[in-house]
């Protein structure tokens, strides 16, 4: 199974971890993550960048989103696409920090290009939030 919530806490803390074996392997657990559970990655992702209180990680999160987004959209159930576009708003909404908000906002225009090029997915709240 995927990692609890405290234990990606700290798989995002190592994938920003000076230290490079710990990196390393962050990064490699986030990756394998991505390949093999796609939902369960973008759940625990959208857990932390909207709950997270360690600011470099909803940072990191936001970041990992956009990146990966465009290669796991597809593969997102239906409900988990709908509860990203709802998640990612409310982290909009909700961060203080403007570090954070800008890289929201860069997951919101590249989220929502990405879903306007698809001919089955929109996001229907995104102009009405705006």
């Amino acid at each position: 199974g995927f990692v609890a919530v405290m234990d990606f806490e700290a798989l995002l803390t190592g994938a920003l971890s000076n230290n490079n074996e710990e990196r390393k392997a962050a990064e490699q657990a986030l990756e394998n993550a991505r390949s093999t559970q796609p939902d369960m990655l973008t759940q625990a992702l959208l857990v932390s960048l909207t709950s997270s209180a360690n600011l470099a990680n909803r940072q990191l999160s936001s970041i990992m989103l956009r990146r990966n987004l465009v290669h796991v959209w597809e593969k997102l159930s239906a409900e988990l696409q709908a509860s990203f576009r709802s998640k990612v708003l409310e982290a909009l909404n909700n961060e203080t920090a403007n570090t954070v908000r800008m890289k929201i906002a860069d997951l919101v225009s590249e989220s929502a290009c990405m879903m306007m090029k698809s001919d089955t997915n929109s996001w229907p709240e995104l102009l009405p939030y705006l």
